[in-house]
């Protein structure tokens, strides 16, 4: 037995076995074929590229080049034809389309560009199709195309489109709806005007004008708004008229009601988001347009317009609008929106700033509803706050400020709870108007953890349209310094249904870090430019109405956007607080002259300015030295406001003189924000005469204030801080 298995080893047998190692390894990884060391083909010889060169032919060929007809080709001809009629084919492949439709089912996009522009040079008649919207989707993508281009490829395959009469196409809209929610950093306005015309053409207005009318009323141009109320009313009403009742499987009686009540939508929604971003003048516009048209407006929209108009004291603006109710009032009613559906009318962006713009009204103190544990990293504190975080979310509530949310965010990614905080943000965009609020607060958490301008940037524009912030600046404030790996909090982020626009707490916030971060004179005054263009274009003042912009020398603007795709910001994304940044950084610049003077640029696009201004424009008027005289500063912001309200405001010095630029004419001026202005002014100057032991010319700049300006007391809470000081108040009733 021994001598059998010492003759008989074990690896003889083995190596007789083959190995299939074809079988053996998995799929997609190595097979045998990879063993054969032979060189890769390329992908087009020279001999296909000359073929794909050759433009396509405009003409069938003539067969009578060939060979002479004779009665064989006729006889063939007819048993062809019959053959034909017996069994007919359901495309055509012999169309001069099918080239193309068959060029974008394989996804060669390029060539069905080129085949395409070649069919319409001929003249050649294309059949609408469902597979086009892939190629309109692609372009969507392509974001090496100019802005023009990108909108007229887009155009031309869209389309080709089908209408809702001969295809379902309601997953293809909504598709290209949501690329252009969120694929875009900025909304595209005219690309989305086009799509939308388009999609009302051919009958899909009802899927895509809930989402887009407001989005265009809120950054694009009174104008523009409202031709586009007007045309997308048009082609709805054109492809509503071509289609009968039975088509639409609607009874006669009521055919005619569904798209005028669809119209009293749009533009109440139109209205409602115009109001809310503080264009109250616009909305009153598209009020005048809806009702010169005889469409009617609900109930709901006429009160929100009123109590903006109220709080603004706009008695004119008020009186046009009960007028225009009681008009209505006379019509039938049948027409009229309940208050109930206008309360569900607008989209999730809508609701979502409503709710951002009440919530951040309250202030922090009392938004801190749930008593949450001191924040620390034991297990107990954190599975307590987790669970109190969890019972507010249910109730789709997170009542505790972004500030102390990204306290929380820090703490939990200090003690490894990194799945828990996942969970808790996955609980979060489970509720789209909490989203706004999460993203602030992971804003915050990433600048206290000092990451670079890049990734903080990256987190704003994966959550918000960028608008009235910094963008596309090329100095080297916009560097990226890392990477630009998401960690942290921005792994496994839920995917989002769109990207929402922006409030003034997230505008301010990124001013402020990126002035911050700012290191030169040179930066700063860029980037107040940019800053005082984006505010004059919300507030539809010309920038050579606006003393700094016209005390520059005319050239380009630095917004590196083109007009094309720059939107409009609202000007509800801007308050006083962003001026107070500019203040503070003039004057850490050591710029304290040009940080006083913002305050006439304040002026001088209408906004009042605030307490959170006023420590600010104190600091900076330092440059008051003891021996100078406060008459002198005085009398500089005295000429400048008055060259504001005369219509040129390059006229005061010590700005240099300049060319400017076309003017708009007379503007009206309140005034209430002239007094106001001057009383924060002379507030100003008396608080830093008081603060540098100056009282006996406080009291004489005091007595001159309430000589030459006509102010009422309660007007301005500084002022009457100010004139309240002991020194001042005695000196006064003396």
């Amino acid at each position: 037995m021994a001598s059998w298995v010492l003759a008989h080893p074990p690896w003889q047998t083995l190596a007789r076995v083959r190995l299939r190692w074809d079988v053996l390894l998995r799929s997609g990884t190595w097979t045998s074929r990879h063993f054969l060391n032979t060189p890769p083909l390329a992908t087009e010889t020279p001999a296909m590229q000359q073929i794909k060169a050759y433009p396509y032919p405009a003409t069938a060929p003539d067969a009578s080049l060939f060979e002479d007809t004779t009665n064989e080709y006729h006889e063939a001809a007819e048993e062809t034809e019959e053959h034909a009629r017996q069994y007919p084919l359901h495309v055509e492949v012999d169309h001069p389309s099918s080239l193309l439709k068959n060029l974008v089912r394989e996804g060669k996009y390029q060539d069905a560009t080129r085949v395409y522009t070649e069919l319409l040079d001929m003249g050649a008649e294309i059949p609408l199709h469902p597979m086009y919207h892939f190629a309109a989707r692609h372009v969507l993508n392509d974001t090496t195309l100019p802005p023009e281009e990108r909108l007229n490829a887009f155009a031309g395959w869209w389309s080709l489109f089908p209408p809702t009469t001969q295809v379902e196409g309601n997953r293809a809209v909504k598709s290209i709806l949501a690329h252009l929610l969120r694929g875009d950093p900025t909304p595209d306005i005219p690309l989305i005007i086009q799509f939308a015309l388009i999609a009302a053409s051919k009958g899909y207005v009802h899927q895509v004008a809930r989402e887009l009318v407001p989005v265009v009323a809120r950054y694009a141009t009174t104008q523009v708004t409202l031709c586009f109320l007007e045309e997308l009313s048009s082609a709805s009403w054109t492809f509503d008229s071509s289609q009968t009742a039975i088509d639409r499987g609607l009874p006669d009686a009521h055919a005619g009601r569904h798209l005028p009540a669809s119209i009293s939508k749009w533009y109440c929604s139109a209205i409602q988001e115009l109001v809310l971003v503080d264009r109250t003048g616009a909305a009153l516009e598209v009020l005048q347009l809806a009702r010169s048209r005889d469409i009617n407006v609900s109930r709901y929209t006429y009160n929100v317009l009123l109590s903006k108009l109220s709080s603004e004291s706009n008695h004119d603006g008020i009186t046009t609008v009960i007028s225009l109710r009681k008009i209505q009032a006379g019509h039938p009613a049948w027409l009229e929106i309940p208050d109930e559906d206008m309360k569900q009318l607008g989209p999730t962006a809508t609701t979502v700033q409503r709710s951002d713009r009440l919530h951040s009204s309250v202030p922090a103190a009392s938004r801190e509803k749930v008593a949450l544990p001191e924040l620390s990293s034991d297990a107990h504190a954190l599975l307590t706050t987790a669970r109190l975080l969890k019972q507010s979310l249910h109730a789709g509530e997170l009542p505790i400020s972004p500030a102390t949310l990204a306290e929380v965010i820090s703490v939990f990614l200090k003690s490894n709870r990194g799945s828990l905080l996942r969970r808790l943000r996955a609980r979060v965009y489970q509720h789209e108007h909490l989203i706004p609020h999460w993203a602030l607060a992971e804003l915050i958490y990433q600048h206290s953890r000092r990451h670079s301008l890049h990734s903080i940037m990256k987190v704003f524009e994966s959550h918000f349209h960028v608008v009235a912030v910094p963008g596309g600046i090329t100095d080297n404030l916009w560097e990226e310094r890392v990477a630009g790996r998401s960690t942290g909090v921005s792994k496994f982020r839920p995917p989002l249904h769109r990207k929402f626009p922006p409030d003034a707490r997230h505008t301010y916030f990124m001013w402020d870090i990126i002035l911050r971060r700012a290191r030169t004179r040179s930066q700063v005054r860029r980037l107040y430019r940019q800053f005082l263009e984006d505010v004059a274009a919300a507030r539809d003042v010309y920038p050579s109405d606006v003393p700094y912009l016209a005390s520059l020398p005319d050239q380009e603007s630095t917004t590196e956007q083109p007009e094309y795709v720059r939107v409009i910001p609202p000007p509800s994304l801007f308050h006083p607080g962003h001026f107070a940044l500019f203040i503070k950084a003039f004057t850490r610049a050591d710029l304290p002259l040009v940080a006083a003077r913002i305050v006439v640029d304040m002026y001088a696009l209408r906004v009042k300015p605030d307490a959170r201004a006023f420590s600010r424009f104190v600091a900076s008027l330092r440059y008051m030295a003891p021996e100078y005289a406060p008459a002198p500063v005085l009398g500089f912001f005295e000429k400048a406001i008055k060259h504001v309200d005369d219509g040129d405001p390059s006229a005061s010095e010590p700005y240099p003189q300049t060319d400017p630029l076309p003017r708009s004419g007379e503007r009206t001026r309140t005034v209430s924000l002239k007094t106001e202005t001057l009383a924060f002014v002379y507030a100003g100057v008396i608080k830093r005469l008081l603060l540098d032991r100056r009282a006996h010319d406080a009291v004489k700049v005091a007595k001159r204030f309430v000589d030459l300006v006509s102010y009422r007391p309660g007007s301005s809470v500084v002022a009457d801080k100010v004139l309240q000081t002991p020194v001042i108040a005695s000196a006064l009733h003396s």
